[in-house]
């Protein structure tokens, strides 16, 4: 049996009402983790407001900033790497693939 079949022996002990079942299907249909494509206005949907206030929650100067951070991480890596022993070769390839 797979994970996800249902037995032919089951039986919901409370049947979904057709209006239940179609509240939950609109419902899930709406919510990000279901959705195939993202409505023009995401004003009318509370879950995207709320992811959009979870990214965008800062100031737009700290969130460039904390972009900048983490993309450059790498390269920071790689050249604090190169420091530590500028003459090993391993360093230099460590830093190498670093920044590629």
């Amino acid at each position: 049996m797979d994970l996800f079949e249902i037995p032919e022996d089951y039986k919901p002990e409370h049947q979904m009402t057709e209006e239940e079942m179609k509240e939950t299907t609109e419902y899930l249909l709406n919510h990000p983790l279901f959705m195939k494509e993202l409505p023009a206005d995401i004003e009318s949907n509370p879950h995207l407001m709320a992811l959009q206030n979870i990214i965008y929650d800062e100031e737009p100067e700290k969130l460039a900033e904390s972009l900048n951070v983490t993309n450059n991480l790498p390269q920071r890596q790689g050249n604090e790497r190169l420091k530590e022993r500028p003459n090993h070769i391993y360093f230099m390839k460590d830093a190498y693939k670093k920044y590629t």
